[in-house]
């Protein structure tokens, strides 16, 4: 009896599409389908799992399937924050560190370059021992050991660390003191627009060089402190940007003890 009533139902008729495939359908939006062939259909585009998809990733050398607009889901969201699809290659678990313990004992000349992901200073971004850090310095610490308390930078005698050189023949420990004078005299050292910390431009220096208004006023106009402008008005900061100028403002004279 309810077998008979089960060939007099129409829902009981509605059976998946798919060549020998005997499970019920889906509602009407799953295409004539049951579950398990229209969820395969919408990832991979066919119904037979022996099927491989080949919509990978159009970047160059990307093995990893398509999310959108031809990119995987890594490089979909590099297009959408406006950086490079062909940046540098994403590490694997472990890859890092296997990289620099291959290095860290080697010699030889010239620069050795961070071949993975970079922060945007230029220095390279490693794990070792499951912790994350800079690359130079893990390679200085397997190279020249563990940083002394007195000598806690990584040093480069290159002057290219922000390139990603990661050679321990250029690293080695030194002091703030003697990172500061290496970065003068190989040019690194950022002055001015050029430091990632600079609130004003040259041009603003200057007005406020050359401004008669009070440091308070000046002040929040340009969005610093009044000790920025009291630097800039007695020639302690941004001197490359006011040199060869004539204050407008009168000196003030000394009073006598």
């Amino acid at each position: 009896m309810a077998n008979q009533a089960d060939t007099t139902n129409p829902r009981a008729l509605r059976k998946c599409s798919v060549e020998g495939c005997e499970r019920d359908l889906r509602p009407p939006s799953a295409k004539g389908m049951c579950s398990v062939h229209y969820y395969r259909m919408k990832r991979t585009g066919t119904t037979d799992k022996r099927i491989v998809p080949i919509n990978l990733c159009t970047v160059p050398g990307c093995s990893t399937r398509v999310k959108s607009n031809g990119l995987c889901s890594v490089h979909e969201t590099r297009r959408l924050r406006g950086k490079d699809l062909n940046s540098a290659k994403r590490a694997s678990a472990g890859s890092t560190q296997r990289w620099l313990e291959e290095r860290a004992l080697s010699r030889g000349e010239g620069c050795l370059t961070w071949p993975y992901a970079r922060h945007p200073n230029g220095y390279g971004g490693a794990s070792l021992n499951g912790v994350r850090g800079l690359a130079h310095r893990f390679m200085c610490t397997l190279a020249h050991g563990a940083p002394p308390e007195d000598k806690p930078l990584a040093t480069h005698s290159c002057g290219k660390g922000h390139e990603g050189c990661v050679a321990p023949w250029h690293l080695s420990w030194g002091t703030h003191k003697s990172n500061a004078e290496d970065r003068e005299a190989h040019g690194t050292h950022p002055h001015g627009e050029e430091s990632q910390t600079a609130k004003l431009t040259a041009a603003q220096a200057v007005e406020i060089y050359m401004s008669l208004e009070t440091s308070p006023i000046v002040a929040r106009r340009y969005g610093v402190n009044e000790k920025t402008v009291y630097r800039i008005r007695w020639r302690k900061a941004w001197l490359d940007a006011t040199d060869g100028l004539i204050s407008p403002r009168p000196v003030r004279k000394k009073r006598k003890a």
